[in-house]
């Protein structure tokens, strides 16, 4: 997926299992996953209401830089205002995470805590909601605008988290993602997208508050990563030497 470039990229170093293995001529009997390209991003994005209703006139939210994904609109209906969150139309959002508990129709997204896993596969008990769905934020239902019951389990004035799928634009390759999320009741009402960050591997996951790193699910574990090395190492030693000889002779 083409990228443009963001405010932080940070790339992936060589893991210490790969800097063994080249070390000992056998990197290229190792098979390692497609690790993560973590794509990091500080560029806050706000809507209050103030901004002229309709979606028509919405903040545009470009997850990678290049391509709408969200956006963020005021939202005119019941006779009050709404700060919405959309990934509706010919947008590239593919949806947020909700809990299962809160049924289909729901709109809410759930504020999630640090290391939750994004990706193909949630935690039990949570899913990707559909992204027709609006997902209100603030309201202006009273005196002064408060957070409605969407989304679910968010402070005013704390700062919490959201994860999120999105597409290429052939719509068919899922890319995940996180994003810090503030909501302000102070008039006139704020919500603000602060950074974020997301997976630039098709179909791989993220942790929340993830901002570099090799993506956990391709690291072999310990035990057996080591013994394989030792093995691998041992022959990628022996096949050095007999190289070396050869010269020599």
């Amino acid at each position: 997926m083409k990228q443009a470039k963001p405010s932080n990229t940070f790339a992936n170093a060589w893991s210490n299992a790969e800097k063994l293995a080249l070390a000992t001529g056998s990197l290229s009997l190792l098979s390692f996953g497609a690790q993560a390209d973590i794509i990091y991003i500080t560029n806050p994005v706000t809507i209050d209401f103030n901004h002229t209703t309709g979606i028509g006139n919405a903040i545009t939210w470009s997850v990678d830089g290049s391509h709408p994904t969200f956006k963020l609109f005021n939202n005119n209906g019941f006779g009050s205002n709404f700060l919405v969150l959309s990934s509706a139309g010919s947008l590239l959002g593919r949806g947020l995470v909700r809990q299962d508990t809160q049924g289909a129709d729901n709109k809410r997204f759930v504020n999630l805590g640090a290391d939750f896993g994004v990706g193909p596969s949630l935690a039990a008990g949570y899913n990707f909601g559909g992204r027709a769905n609006d997902r209100s934020m603030l309201s202006t239902l009273g005196a002064n605008p408060k957070i409605t019951p969407n989304p679910k389990n968010f402070t005013t004035g704390v700062n919490g988290f959201f994860g999120f799928r999105f597409t290429d634009t052939g719509l068919t390759n899922e890319f995940y993602g996180w994003a810090e999320l503030n909501l302000n009741t102070a008039s006139p009402g704020t919500v603000t997208i602060n950074r974020w960050a997301y997976n630039n591997v098709v179909g791989q996951s993220i942790m929340v508050g993830q901002t570099a790193g090799d993506n956990p699910s391709n690291v072999p574990e310990p035990d057996t990563l080591s013994l394989t090395l030792l093995g691998l190492g041992a022959g990628g030693v022996r096949a050095w030497r007999k190289r070396k000889l050869a010269l020599a002779a």
